[in-house]
């Protein structure tokens, strides 16, 4: 007789870690998936192995394994289903953690008490978990193939020595740099017409302290990884691309090099400067490894991130007490706008490069400062949150420009700028099917119109200009203080089709002007 082998714990057990790395696998690395693989390997053979001699029936142990983990990372799906519903406002987890635990008390209780045999279960279970994972990794193999196809992106572009670079000097005096992301920071107009929030206060405030900020300006892209690899190598990332990653490609990954070993960095690092990084959540950015410090605290990547979120022990932590995703993020916001007022101290030249999650989701803080949970967040409309969060992001960023000016040992320049805008209403209704081709001038305004403010000692105002973009800022600077000869390039204005082509490219500039 075959032997029958018990294989579904194991399949049940990385089949959830294996579809949400398919799901974002345009984002994500496969060894982020690969070490929470095996620490669920290790976990199921230890849950096997005690259940199993404790029953003194390994059959019967390993499918309450497996429904254990089912329910345990189907949770968050359910709860997340719920609260879509009209139902919401009876589904609570102080409602759905007990019938959770009612559920899989029954299905121990029924496994326990059976007296038939288990093989028939035992062949199902397995056939259904090696499909479920047979069918991720297909779908993976299938993307990662696309991947190595698409790979030959044009990197070397960035690195090219041109006459312009040649020509660089370095100052008597070099100034520190600080290039500030405020991620989804939108523009004056753009809060005032789209939000109904009137934020020249925090605008005049940076024109007292002497900053230029460009009033008519809107992001090159309409999307973080496009922005970052533009501007921080100073061009358009047309001429990166490949043919194949222009009509297809899915993975916004194959562009995270631009924005990590970029060409900003290698040219002030040439004279002198110290790199410093300040990362955000998004694990693209959390680090990099080329910089000589990084400012960030320790937490759980984006992928980490939303696996946590999909189990049944989330809402048990959170009210323990034990990890709070959320509260952490509000940690580490405060902690590097605090670090970043700190960073003058540090014996120069420095040039920093800070990607900060706010106003960005989530909506962490109240216009106090104060800790705003989930709970709170889903009594209020998504604006109310963005504006209370933008609110005391202004309130960080006062604080935080004062003491860089007041401490630096010689005036330093001073990048704020947004990466990309919010997204209109309609994209958060149809989400991964917008095709952004569809959306009109004023969608477009919306997502695109970005904060864009300067603060560069010793020049006058009209070195610069109210339409100015990203692209050119470093070209501006390099010029302006480096005897640079960089050309400026044509303020473009850029959208990706659709979640499926996201190198796929179309120049929105005229329908955003034409108001």
């Amino acid at each position: 007789m075959k032997k029958l082998y018990i294989l579904h714990p194991f399949l049940f057990g990385i089949y959830p870690v294996l579809a949400l790395y398919a799901y974002n696998i345009g984002q994500v690395y496969f060894k982020e998936a690969l070490l929470w693989i095996a620490a669920i390997l290790c976990l199921v053979s230890i849950l096997l192995f005690l259940c199993g001699s404790f029953l003194r029936n390994y059959k019967k142990a390993a499918v309450i394994v497996s429904a254990f983990l089912t329910l345990f990372f189907l949770y968050g799906y359910i709860y997340d289903m719920a609260c879509e519903t009209t139902v919401y406002v009876v589904i609570r987890h102080s409602l759905l953690l007990p019938i959770w635990a009612a559920i899989f008390a029954l299905i121990v209780y029924l496994i326990v008490r059976t007296s038939v045999g288990l093989d028939n279960l035992t062949r199902i279970l397995n056939v259904i978990g090696a499909s479920l994972v047979l069918i991720s990794l297909a779908s993976i193999a299938g993307y990662e193939l696309h991947a190595a196809y698409d790979a030959g992106f044009k990197r070397s572009a960035v690195f090219t020595q041109s006459a312009e670079m040649a020509a660089l000097k370095k100052p008597v005096a070099p100034p520190d740099i600080y290039y500030i992301i405020m991620d989804k920071y939108a523009s004056e107009i753009s809060l005032k017409n789209f939000y109904g929030f009137d934020n020249s206060q925090f605008i005049d405030y940076l024109s007292g302290r002497g900053f230029y900020v460009a009033s008519d300006t809107y992001a090159n892209y309409s999307c973080t990884v496009h922005s970052l690899s533009s501007s921080l190598n100073m061009e358009y990332i047309d001429g990166f691309l490949t043919p194949a990653m222009r009509e297809s490609s899915v993975h916004y990954r194959l562009m995270y090099p631009m924005f990590q070993d970029y060409r900003v960095w290698h040219i002030l690092r040439s004279m002198g400067y110290k790199f410093i990084h300040f990362g955000s959540m998004w694990e693209p950015t959390s680090k990099n490894k080329y910089a000589d410090m990084n400012v960030n605290l320790a937490t759980l990547s984006d992928f980490s991130m939303m696996l946590y979120r999909s189990t049944v022990v989330f809402p048990i932590f959170i009210k323990l007490g034990i990890y709070d995703p959320d509260k952490e993020e509000w940690k580490r916001i405060r902690y590097q706008f605090d670090q970043l007022g700190n960073m003058p101290e540090i014996k120069g030249p420095i040039f920093v490069f800070a990607h900060l999650y706010v106003p960005h989701v989530p909506y962490v803080f109240d216009r106090d400062g104060s800790f705003v949970n989930e709970k709170i967040r889903g009594k209020r409309t998504e604006i109310e949150n963005y504006i209370n969060q933008l609110i005391y992001t202004n309130t960080m960023a006062e604080e935080m420009v004062a003491k860089i000016l007041s401490r630096s040992r010689r005036p330093p320049i001073i990048i704020l700028q947004g990466d990309e805008g919010p997204f209109p209403p309609r994209f958060d209704i149809e989400h991964y099917s917008f095709d952004w081709r569809t959306a009109t001038g004023e969608e477009l305004r919306h997502k695109s119109g970005v904060l864009n403010a300067y603060y560069l000692p010793g020049i006058a105002d009209n070195h610069l200009y109210k339409s100015i973009t990203p692209v050119n800022s470093f070209r501006e600077i390099f010029n302006l203080y480096f005897g640079g000869h960089f050309p400026l390039l044509p303020d473009r204005n850029y959208v990706y089709q659709d979640e499926e082509h996201v190198y796929t490219l179309i120049d929105v500039t005229d329908k955003i002007r034409h108001k």
